[in-house]
C-alpha cells in the first residue's frame, strides 16, 4: 500500500472461490527485480491474502502515478504491498514491501507475487491465478468505499467481535497504522495493519481492513469500530463497557 505494507488479518480461515480478467501491463525494471520473484504453486489463498490483494489492485486503480509491488513468503503465509511514486521506480516499492513483510520476522522470506497488477509468481497454478485475479478486478466495480463510524443504533456489538477486538488490540501496537471495523450481523469483523506515517497509508489501512469485514459479512454493512488501537467515538467506547 502506499507507505505502507498491507498486512492483515492472521485468523482468517475460509478458502474463497474467485473467478477471469485482463492483466495491466508491466515492466520488470532489472535482473535484480527477477531475482526476488517467486516460485511454486501456492495451493489455496486465505482470506486475509485475497482481502489484501483486493485493496492492492484497489490502490493501483486509484493512484496511477505509482508503482506497486505485492510480496509473499510461502513458507509463513506472510505477505505486504507498497505503492510508490512511479518516479522512484518499481524496486523502491519492492524493497519497501519486502523490508516491511520481514519487519517483525527476519528468516521470512518474502518474494515478489505481482508487480503493477501483473501477477509475477512462477509456477502458480493458472485457472488458480485468473480466479484470483479476476474477483480482485470484479471489486473494482460498484464497490463500496464509504467509511461509516461506528453507531450503537444500528449494530450491537457481539460476544465474538468483542473478543476480536482484543485480538487486534494485542497486536496493534506492532504497526505505525491498524483500523477494526465491526458488522451490522453482531459476529463479523475486520482488521488491517500496516507500516507507514503518511495519510496514504493510513487511508488505505481504513480500505483494507472495511474490504475484510465485508467479505466475512455477506449482505450486513461495517462499521468503523477502531483506529491506531482507539475506538472512534464514545459510541464504540461504551459498546466495550457493556455485559
Amino acid at each position: 500500500m502506499c507507505d505502507g505494507v498491507g498486512l492483515g488479518l492472521y485468523h482468517m480461515k475460509n478458502i474463497l472461490r474467485l473467478c477471469s480478467v485482463s492483466l495491466l501491463p508491466i515492466f520488470i525494471a532489472s535482473c535484480q527485480t527477477t531475482s526476488n520473484v517467486g516460485d511454486g504453486d501456492i495451493y489455496f489463498f486465505r482470506d486475509n491474502f485475497v482481502a489484501s490483494y483486493n485493496s492492492y489492485i484497489a490502490a493501483i486503480d486509484d493512484y496511477p502515478h505509482h508503482s506497486f509491488a505485492f510480496v509473499y513468503d510461502k513458507k509463513s503465509g506472510a505477505f505486504g504491498w507498497q505503492g510508490r511514486p512511479s518516479q522512484n521506480g518499481i524496486n523502491y516499492a519492492i524493497d519497501t514491501a519486502i523490508k516491511g513483510c520481514q519487519k517483525n520476522d527476519k528468516d521470512r522470506n518474502c518474494q515478489i507475487f505481482d508487480l503493477n497488477g501483473r501477477v509475477v509468481w512462477k509456477g502458480l497454478n493458472e485457472e488458480r491465478k485468473q480466479e484470483l485475479v479476476s474477483y480482485a478486478h470484479r471489486g473494482l466495480k460498484g464497490r463500496e468505499n464509504k467509511v461509516v463510524k461506528f453507531s450503537s443504533e444500528v449494530v450491537t456489538v457481539g460476544v465474538a467481535q468483542k473478543k476480536k477486538y482484543k485480538s487486534y488490540l494485542s497486536r496493534q501496537g506492532n504497526f505505525d497504522h491498524t483500523a477494526f471495523f465491526v458488522s451490522a450481523n453482531g459476529n463479523s469483523a475486520g482488521e488491517a495493519y500496516s507500516y507507514g506515517t503518511s495519510t496514504t497509508s493510513y487511508t488505505l489501512t481504513i480500505r483494507n481492513a472495511l474490504k475484510s469485514c465485508q467479505l466475512q459479512s455477506e449482505t450486513s454493512k461495517c462499521y468503523l469500530f477502531a483506529a491506531n488501537g482507539k475506538p472512534v467515538n464514545s459510541a464504540a467506547s461504551e459498546a466495550l463497557e457493556k455485559k
